[in-house]
Formats: C-alpha cells, structure tokens, sequence
C-alpha cells in the first residue's frame, strides 16, 4: 500500500521533541520524517521547500516564537505550522493563529490528534494545482451476471497499482452488494453512516468510515441490511459521492442492474460510464432500453465507454451488431475467463493477485491504463500479443 510521505522539522529552545516525533514517525498510513532544530537554525536554512510541516515550540518564548511563525509563513505560505506547548490555552490559540498558525497541538499530542493534522494537510496539498483529477468512474451493466462487480473492483485494484493515487470503491448495490465478499473483509460502516453524518463528511471522517483494504484502496460497503437500503435517496447518493470525489482521485462506483433515483447519480456524474453488456440477445436487448432511458434523461454518449463482456462465437451477436443496437461504438471486450474470475472470487482478491499474466487481468489493466492516461506505470505482459486482443474501437478508453 503506498503511503503518504511528509517531511517536518522541529523548532525549540531546548524543549524535549522526542515524544512528539516518536508519533509523528508512527503514523499509520504515512511515512513521516522529522528533524530537530533550534529557532537558529531554522532561520539559516536557505528554504524550506522540502518541507510540509514545522512545529514550533512555544512555551516561556512566546513573542519570539510567534515571531518565528510569522517568517515561516511569510517565508512560504503553503507550508503547516504547527504551534506546540505543554498546556495549550484559548489564548495562546488565538495568538497562535492570528500569526499564522494552522493549529496549536499539545507536547504530549497522541497519535489521533496528529492524524487529523497530517490527513488535512495532504488532502490540503492535493487540492493544489495538479494535486489530482479527481474523477467518478461508474460501473454499470443492464443484466446480472455480466461481470460488473468483478470490473469495478479489479478497476480500482488497478488503477491504486499503476498510479499510485488515493482510490475509493463504493458499493452502491444497496441490495445485493458483494464487494466485501469480493475483496474478503468485513467492516461495521457503510455507506449509510456518511448519509447519517452528511453535514460532517470532512477528510478525518471519511477516511475512518472507509474500509482501508491491503490494496491501498479505500472501500464504502452497501448496507448490511436490506431496509437499511430504504432509507437511501438520490440526493443522498449524490451528497457522498460528491464528497468522496472532493478527496480521492478516483471513485469508482459498482451499481445494480436496475435504473432508479439511486444509482442515476452516479451515472449522470461518471466521467466515464462503462456500460457492460453480455453478448446474448436478452442482454443486447437490455442495452438498448437503457441506451434509450439515458438519452430520454438527457445524458449523452459523450463519456460512456461500452464494454462486451466475452466474444461471440459464429452466428452469435457480434460486436457490430451491439453497436449497432446501442449507437455507441465498442470500446473493448473483457475476455470470458472464467477459473481466474472464479479463484478470485472464492479466495477474496482480485484477478492480479489470481493470475496477473491471465488474459482478464491483462483487459482489466489495459482499460485501467487507458482511465489514468499518463498517469500509469503499465508493466508489459508475460505473454506475447495478449495487449492486441484487447484493442479499443476507434481508439476509445
């Protein structure tokens, strides 16, 4: 899982930052690294563009301390700094800030009072220009069966291997999700506790409420229970994601086969929607009255991608004749494999870690190189000429 790294100092008058920086440097999910320095030789160093964060100790050197907050920030205004004293008070707050202070932390800060810093300052620098893109990719498929749950989970795995960005997978079949199931973990909160706390979806909370997978992709689950899905509406679908999307760089989201006010904010917010067909008439029939509801509620093809899932034998449906049908080009096809999709199902991982070099995972990573663009590190294939079967129409991602 990659981690996000930070490098902070220390600036004191003697005071012990050992304690402090014992839990800065233990800080789940990042890879923090502290130096020591005096007032001194903070003043010397000839920039602080390594560094994202400082804490300044205050106590019994309060105005020269203030004052060093002061030409830290004026010295580089992106940067964190943190105040520190034994016994922080409404008034050394408010000096604290007026100086430029992003807060006043405690010396004897423990480690969730400084996971809540180190959280807000990434996500803080991520929203920098090119801190992210921030998209919302939408998983959906007419009928059951297709393969929509084991495309969205193996797009998220993916897309965290090849860019390294921060990845959130929503659960949004509210009925019948299985994507715990999928990627073999149980967790107490879904997807109605952000709904429950919408005025309060800040980046400290959502990261506790979402499942931190050893993928380094974050999970929302459906539900546990079937009412519990009841009490779910549009807005309040769109009201997370919306959210999600503000803090990760990509959310992919698994939906039901079904259109209701639900899952239409998720679709009408893709960039893109991957439509996932089958190759049957009953499925390419199902296509095309869902092509037809989306076009009547306004959506354009512009961002779908459609995905066949297998290829058709003699006289079966073809991919001109979806096409056709859909008046959507075929982007790719997902290879019908079933013993790697079924190892991974029933052993909890996703299709890489089931056979990487298999034709599925080889699609998969192919469709996620094309999302990411520039962004992924694609590693060639073990076998000769299997990124050829899977060639877009048009050149479509």
């Amino acid at each position: 899982m990659k981690r996000d790294s930070i490098r902070a100092l220390t600036a004191s008058r003697g005071q012990d930052d050992s304690a402090l920086r014992s839990v800065l440097v233990s800080l789940p999910g990042f890879d923090v690294e502290v130096c020591s320095n005096s007032y001194e030789q903070v003043l010397a160093r000839g920039g602080l563009e390594d560094v994202q964060a400082a804490f300044v100790y205050l106590d019994g050197i309060e105005a020269e301390g203030l004052k060093l907050v002061g030409r830290l920030m004026a010295s580089q205004p992106d940067l964190a700094v943190f105040v520190v004293s034994e016994k922080p008070g409404t008034d050394l707050v408010v000096s604290s800030i007026r100086a430029g202070a992003a807060d006043v932390v405690a010396a004897d800060a423990g480690t969730a009072d400084l996971l809540k810093h180190m959280v807000r300052l990434v996500e803080a620098r991520r929203k920098l220009p090119g801190g992210g893109c921030h998209k919302l990719v939408t998983v959906f498929s007419p009928r059951g069966g297709v393969g929509a749950t084991t495309l969205a989970v193996n797009l998220a795995v993916s897309l965290k291997q090849q860019t390294g960005a921060r990845i959130a997978l929503v659960d949004l079949d509210l009925q019948n999700g299985e994507v715990p199931a999928f990627l073999n973990f149980r967790h107490p909160y879904s997807i109605l506790d952000l709904v429950e706390n919408v005025g309060n979806l800040d980046p400290v909370f959502l990261q506790g409420t979402l499942y931190q997978h050893s993928s380094g992709v974050a999970v929302l689950p459906a539900p546990p229970m079937l009412e519990d899905s009841e009490s779910l509406s549009g807005s309040d679908v769109a009201a997370v994601l919306k959210a999600l999307k503000a803090q990760y760089d990509y959310v992919v989201v698994d939906t039901p086969p079904v259109l209701n006010d639900v899952v239409l904010p998720a679709i009408e917010a893709a960039e893109p929607l991957y439509l996932l067909t089958g190759n049957t008439i009953p499925a390419v029939r199902a296509l095309q009255r869902v092509c037809g509801t989306l076009k009547r509620v306004g959506l354009t093809p512009d961002n779908m991608k459609l995905l066949v899932a297998g290829a058709a034998a003699a006289g079966e449906v073809t991919d001109d004749d979806i096409a056709d049908v859909s008046r959507l080009p075929v982007s790719g096809c997902l290879p019908s494999d079933p013993t790697v999709a079924g190892s991974a199902l029933s052993q909890g991982r996703s299709v890489f870690a089931a056979d990487e070099d298999s034709k599925l995972a080889v699609a998969m990573s192919a469709i996620a190189a094309r999302l990411a663009g520039p962004a992924a590190v694609v590693k060639p294939p073990q076998r000769r000429g299997l990124f050829s079967r899977f060639t877009p129409a048009g050149g479509a991602s």
